[in-house]
């Protein structure tokens, strides 16, 4: 494997693991009370993150 397909290796799992963090987190505080703020933070991460919205 090349460096540069190395490295976007290691994009897409730090990225995966960061969105998997910030969904666990945003469950944690329990997002369904409504907060504007986590609900917002959410949609960002799953726009951003497109192949984590449906699975997670």
């Amino acid at each position: 494997m090349s460096r540069p397909q190395e490295q976007a290796e290691f994009d897409k799992i730090e990225r995966a693991a960061l969105c998997s963090e910030v969904v666990s987190l945003l469950n944690a505080r329990q997002v369904a009370d409504g907060s504007t703020a986590q609900l917002r933070l959410l949609a960002l991460v799953l726009d951003t993150f497109p192949e984590h919205g449906a699975a997670s």
